[in-house]
């Protein structure tokens, strides 16, 4: 059963012993969800979205590139923060991913403290991100919600021309 205060992750990688490791570390302090596939991973996070996912790149069939792409076009989920943790190091595949909308794009083998800082960051920045929307909507200032509301999935690989300011 599933602790209600703790936020919860989404674990998609198809390696038992990946997935063991996160559990271990993470699964102190969230709720840790696992998908063995893309299939169920989407399915997943379409069901019950995550505030956070780590997302393989190399599975079989659709690999998580893919499952980025259809994410971040689902307005339902577009919005949870992804990082990569794959064990594709070249640049041109970590520049895809942020490109992609990734917040973040870590490379195998994995140091499990480095993992837990990260995932801890990006969470807050998310929780603090909806904080500020809340903020603006509350002081009724519709204009700067809108814009925070666009500027939702900033990530590393978002040009700087798509995000607006006031």
């Amino acid at each position: 059963m599933m602790n209600d205060n703790k936020l919860t992750l989404l674990v998609v990688d198809d390696e038992i012993i990946n997935i063991t490791v996160l559990l271990e570390t993470l699964g102190t302090d969230y709720n840790v969800r696992v998908a063995t596939d893309s299939t169920s991973a989407l399915a997943s996070a379409k069901d019950n979205p995550p505030d956070l996912i780590l997302l393989d790149v190399m599975m079989p069939g659709m690999d998580g590139f893919e499952v980025c792409r259809r994410l971040k076009a689902d307005p339902n989920t577009r919005d949870i923060p992804i990082i990569f943790l794959t064990a594709r190091n070249e640049d041109a595949d970590e520049t895809l991913g942020l490109e992609l909308g990734a917040a973040d794009y870590i490379t195998k083998p994995f140091n499990p403290a480095i993992v837990n800082l990260r995932v801890r960051k990006h969470v807050q920045l998310k929780i603090q991100h909806e904080r500020l929307v809340a903020l603006a909507v509350q002081r009724g200032d519709e204009s700067a919600a809108i814009n925070l509301m666009h500027q939702k999935t900033l990530s590393l690989g978002k040009k700087e021309e798509e995000v607006t300011y006031d």
